[in-house]
């Protein structure tokens, strides 16, 4: 693949790549820190609160998309790496 040659099967590759890494970063990172934060909450005798768990989930999700992406954009897919390059 030559620089400029974007096709829709090295998207789907990268967009997998991401996808399933976020899923499972998310999903893991969010059943982590809901049981600390369920046991606490328990723990303090407070009433259960759904805005909590929410709040909890949306803000596993930011360092697990980071990651998934980070972690995508850095392998070696078949027949193409991607590079960043200065526009300058």
């Amino acid at each position: 693949m030559r620089q400029g040659d974007w096709t829709w099967g090295a998207t789907i590759r990268v967009w997998g790549a991401f996808t399933w890494r976020a899923v499972l970063a998310g999903f893991f990172l969010a059943f982590i820190v809901g049981l600390l934060v369920g046991v606490v909450e328990g723990a303090l005798g407070g009433g259960r609160h759904p805005a909590i768990g929410v709040i909890v989930g949306m803000t596993c999700a930011i360092p697990a998309s980071l990651w998934a992406m980070h972690s995508a954009l850095g392998r070696t897919y078949s027949g193409f790496r991607i590079t960043l390059t200065s526009a300058h």
